[in-house]
């Protein structure tokens, strides 16, 4: 199986990673292999979506712009962080 070596974690990460890893029981290295797992299943849900999840999503960022009338965001924004999965 590849390995690799991840050099200058930053140390907040890595405290995280070393707490979860701890109170789930596993190493650390599996901690992190099981956050890159999860991050890969999440990016790959993004862009597995249907028209109408697409649209369903659409719906509730609408009602969620609506009901947060001070932030000036736009329909271009709204979509790219639908594609980066911030939303």
């Amino acid at each position: 199986m590849p390995t690799i070596t991840i050099h200058d974690i930053p140390e907040d990460l890595m405290e995280k990673m070393q707490s979860h890893a701890s109170v789930n029981g596993r190493a650390v290295e599996d901690e992190a292999l099981l956050w890159l797992k999860s991050e890969e299943k999440r990016k790959a849900s993004f862009r597995n979506r249907t028209p109408e999840e697409e649209a369903e999503l659409d719906r509730q960022l609408r009602r969620l712009h609506a009901r947060m009338p001070k932030i000036n965001t736009t329909n271009d924004e709204l979509n790219r962080y639908k594609r980066e999965g911030r939303l």
